[in-house]
């Protein structure tokens, strides 16, 4: 009926039991804060919230991170090992009332074996004799997916023993092996590095993700912890690798079951946020503890450098395609020189994707991954070509109205009315779209009566992914632009992507 009959019927330590009580004091005080902050009975740690609250519990700002991120990392690490603690209470009420307590150990080697379906080592000194199982204990759990879990027991010794993890063992070459290994196992890896996460053993054993652990960024984008959103990262980059999963996403899924080395991309994945909260930027001072940790760990300067590469450039890929016209030429030389070859390329369009996806559900759509693949695409186009041969503006124009041309002369349009339509086109409009969009336009435009005062629109759904596309030819008066997202506005739409295309005349 209390906390303390946990000790006396050995289900828990006077140890577990004061962190226990030590979280519940913990979540109560915030809970009570809560409720004298808001007037009312309020249960909920909604973001509107969170920073009255760390002023009224004392956090202050410092220089790298504010008091609202001390007062959540706080919070994300106690139930982190509230959690761990309640898994290991379930375990133990199911060993104790279900399962047999006399059944036989089925051994799986010198230092584990298998009782009722979970792990467990043979006694209680087997880490402290031989520490690198440890991490033995991840790689085993995924070369037998058989097995349920860790025993509770086990769990319990886990902690125990986590000093062990200390320098000497982080430099010690088997244990460099182990970490590789279960990075490049056909199955589980992100579910025992979660495992591994969940225990403290990552943190210990990467000390620098242990400082992001339970830690938050402070802002309307970022949906989970950072520990969380990278291991979400490596999640996604595993899927991509695994093809039961080739429906999600058929291109990445294709690029990445392509790859030699899959696990140059997870720890680039573990990596790309890991400096977070330090100061300075985030990226180079990840990719020197990404190029440090994997050259120690046995990788080459080549694979240890494209890691570091893609962690200070994780952010490239994204920056470009939304911020940059990725239809001008220059733009895609000046990336393609950045990327250097199509191997860079194809590892951060993965990681992009992945890294996007795990910010927050909400924020990917149909239209970022179009732009994400336009981008990929004329990239890897630049590529072929070579860097010594940058893309030629009026060479792009001339293909893609060739391209056009003979696609609507098949479909019956004669020369003069196509020539007609494009005389008022400018260079950019060809380079800004494909050769289906100009299509499109073409016939749209010859079809329509093009000198109403008004103008013309033509709205049709996406053909592939999510939404609608309203192409608008109007007169170039003021405030049109303004008026027609006003109108997308009040009808409840969020738009995604705009461009303005100024014609020859008075119409855009």
């Amino acid at each position: 009926s209390t906390l303390a009959e946990l000790v006396e019927h050995r289900f828990l330590t006077p140890g577990q039991l004061r962190r226990l009580e030590e979280g519940q004091e913990f979540l109560w005080r915030i809970r009570f804060a809560q409720h004298i902050l808001t007037g009312r009975r309020e249960d909920r740690l909604l973001f509107d919230h969170q920073k009255n609250l760390a002023a009224m519990l004392g956090y202050e700002d410092a220089t790298y991170t504010l008091g609202v991120e001390q007062l959540m990392q706080r919070y994300y690490r106690t139930v982190m090992e509230l959690s761990r603690l309640n898994e290991m209470l379930l375990q133990l009420f199911e060993e104790a009332i279900l399962m047999d307590p006399d059944a036989e150990a089925e051994p799986l080697n010198e230092r584990f074996q298998v009782k009722n379906g979970f792990l467990q080592t043979v006694d209680e000194n087997v880490f402290r004799d031989e520490p690198s199982a440890l991490l033995e204990l991840f790689l085993l759990l995924q070369q037998n997916p058989d097995i349920r879990g860790v025993s509770a027991y086990t769990v319990g010794q886990i902690k125990r023993n986590l000093y062990l993890i200390d320098d000497e063992f982080r430099q010690h070459p088997r244990h460099h092996r182990l970490f590789l290994s279960i990075l490049r196992a056909p199955e589980g890896v992100t579910h025992e590095l979660r495992r591994m996460n969940l225990y403290g053993v990552l943190g210990l054993y990467i000390p620098a993700f242990g400082r992001i652990v339970g830690r938050m960024q402070y802002d309307l984008f970022h949906a989970y912890t950072v520990d969380e959103h990278t291991l979400f990262v490596v999640s996604n980059l595993r899927r991509f690798a695994l093809s039961r999963f080739d429906d999600e996403f058929p291109q990445c899924s294709e690029i990445m079951q392509a790859l030699e080395q899959p696990e140059i991309a997870y720890l680039s994945g573990l990596f790309h946020d890991i400096a977070k909260g330090r100061g300075g930027d985030h990226s180079e001072l990840g990719a020197v503890d990404a190029a440090a940790f994997c050259l120690e760990h046995g990788l080459s300067k080549y694979e240890s450098g494209i890691v570091a590469w893609l962690v200070r450039n994780h952010l490239a890929l994204s920056m470009t395609a939304q911020k940059k016209d990725i239809h001008d030429p220059d733009v895609i030389n000046e990336f393609a020189a950045l990327v250097g070859d199509p191997l860079h390329l194809d590892y951060l369009y993965l990681l992009t994707v992945a890294d996007v996806r795990a910010t927050d559900p909400k924020l990917w759509n149909s239209w970022k991954a179009q732009l994400f693949n336009d981008l990929y695409v004329l990239t890897r186009r630049a590529l072929r070509r070579g860097l010594e041969n940058p893309i030629d503006r009026d060479l792009l124009l001339n293909e893609k109205q060739e391209k056009a041309r003979a696609i609507l002369s098949d479909r019956g349009f004669p020369g003069e009315r196509i020539d007609k339509v494009w005389a008022q086109h400018k260079y950019n409009y060809f380079l800004k779209h494909r050769v289906k969009d100009i299509t499109r336009h073409t016939e749209w435009l010859t079809d329509s009566y093009t000198d109403s005062y008004i103008g013309v629109v033509v709205v049709r759904r996406r053909h592939t992914g999510d939404g609608v596309e309203a192409v608008l030819y109007t007169p170039r008066v003021k405030r049109k632009f303004a008026h027609a997202t006003a109108v997308l506005d009040e009808l409840g739409m969020t738009i995604m992507d705009a461009r303005i295309v100024p014609l020859d005349g008075d119409r855009s």
